[in-house]
């Protein structure tokens, strides 16, 4: 079963993809079905821990290959609970009941970011 999607592309992009499809001999339906099974992939192996690059054959070369999409989900899927000593849970809880007040540079960088 197959079902009609549609994306919204740059004009490069698009003339990438018809010209990367032309060379390839396929679709564009199955040249896009080919780069979701690549990211699929690259997904999984990022949640082990693993990152995707190019490989010369000579295995001397490696380029990794960096998406923000991937950089994201291999930040999130390693996430561990922080265990802080007693002496650093005091000072926690001391700064949070009393933080301190806002530094001239931390008032001047929230201005400029502040819709006016």
């Amino acid at each position: 079963m197959s079902t009609r999607l549609e994306a919204t592309l740059p004009a490069p992009r698009v003339l990438q993809l018809q010209r990367l499809a032309t060379e390839l001999h396929m679709s564009k339906s199955d040249l896009v079905g080919e780069a979701v099974t690549i990211l699929l992939e690259a997904a999984q192996e990022t949640r082990r821990g693993h990152r995707l690059a190019f490989v010369d054959a000579a295995r001397e070369n490696v380029r990794e290959i960096a998406l923000p999409s991937l950089s994201q989900l291999g930040w999130t899927a390693h996430e561990a609970a922080a265990e802080l000593t007693p002496v650093a849970r005091k000072r926690a809880r001391k700064a949070l009941a009393k933080p301190a007040a806002p530094t001239a540079a931390l008032r001047k960088a929230f201005a400029r970011r502040t819709p006016r």
